[in-house]
């Protein structure tokens, strides 16, 4: 019998390395989260289309994790984005003295991620990667989870109101320059994001469609010789005949729009970026014709955590635990089995 090399080294491969692997990640990664002896707080959750769920806190923050962040991010990036889903909710639940969904009675939290958190169902995760990478997927996100068990962001012996956002283009927001109301661990930081990282996003408007979504009739000559202001300038608002119809009337230091005046009332930057889709406050505008375009750096209210801040810290080293401490000034880290004696 002639023997056959290649054959005996395919079998050596998947005897030595494809069976341990599939043996030492476990089957049940495949077919249900890896689930373990210590059940922690239960969690009511609105799914839409489910209606109200039971689930056990760290389960749920397992789903979170897995929609609100990259699965391909490092490992103390997606532990510190555990630890604020795990705060936001914590802070949510009734159980906790938090108010719960205001949308949906009963529930603590929803998975709508305009109001809340998203969260992914595994069987819905299952579907969205390969067997193989399902099982890396699975390991990392269970690992980022259980290695931050019950922990928890505190200010004051209290769990904070853990923002995040995912791009901040360099530099975070103050919490009173977006909401209007200043909280002391919600800082503007600077970020370790790279230039190559930060996120600068183009969108074009005819000038009877910014129009139409602004409700103002705005002409050419407004849009050209509106002031945009520099970051950290502010003008005052002031009537008068000779004014534009748009000009911003306050921009951050972080470079962000605070307020606009449009069409004879001043409008919050938030609710601008909204109207037009804009990826973020820190936009400028360049008037081609009768075109207007909008560039944007960032992605997100820039409030808390940047997440591609995070993941960038991660990268070179920094675990995280100073990852949230960096995002949110003056925290602690907390074990909420100490919080709820």
């Amino acid at each position: 019998m002639r023997f056959n090399l290649l054959k005996a080294i395919l079998y050596v491969l998947i005897g030595v390395i494809l069976v341990p692997i599939i043996f030492t990640l476990g089957w049940s990664y495949f077919g249900t989260w890896h689930r373990t002896s210590r059940p922690s707080q239960p969690i009511a959750v609105y799914v839409p289309g489910t209606g109200l769920v039971q689930m056990d806190l760290e389960e749920y923050i397992k789903g979170v994790v897995a929609a609100e962040m990259p699965a391909n991010f490092e490992l103390e990036a997606l532990k510190a984005q555990a630890v604020a889903a795990r705060t936001y909710a914590v802070r949510k639940m009734r159980a906790n003295g938090g108010p719960g969904c205001d949308k949906h009675p009963g529930a603590d939290i929803c998975t709508d991620p305009s109001h809340g958190q998203a969260w992914v169902s595994f069987e819905d995760l299952k579907r969205r990667y390969g067997f193989f990478t399902n099982l890396r997927v699975l390991a990392k996100i269970d690992k980022a989870v259980e290695e931050t068990r019950g922990i928890v962001a505190t200010y004051a012996g209290r769990p904070i109101d853990a923002i995040y956002h995912s791009n901040s283009g360099g530099v975070t927001e103050d919490s009173e320059n977006v909401w209007g109301n200043y909280i002391p661990y919600l800082r503007s930081v600077k970020t370790s994001l790279p230039p190559h990282e930060r996120v600068i996003d183009r969108k074009t408007f005819s000038i009877s469609q910014i129009s139409s979504l602004l409700g103002v009739n705005l002409a050419k000559a407004d849009l050209a010789r509106a002031r945009q202001l520099l970051p950290g300038e502010s003008i005052p608002v002031t009537g008068g005949q000779n004014r534009p119809q748009l000009e911003v009337l306050e921009r951050s230091k972080s470079g962000r729009v605070v307020s606009l005046y449009l069409g004879g009332v001043k409008v919050r930057g938030i609710d601008f970026r909204q109207r037009l889709g804009l990826k973020s406050t820190n936009f400028t505008w360049t008037v081609h014709g009768d075109e207007v375009t909008f560039t944007t750096l960032g992605n997100g209210h820039g409030v808390g955590m940047c997440q591609y801040s995070a993941n960038a810290m991660a990268r070179a080293g920094v675990t995280y635990d100073r990852i949230l401490k960096h995002f949110y000034t003056g925290i602690d880290l907390t074990y909420l089995k100490d919080l709820i004696k």
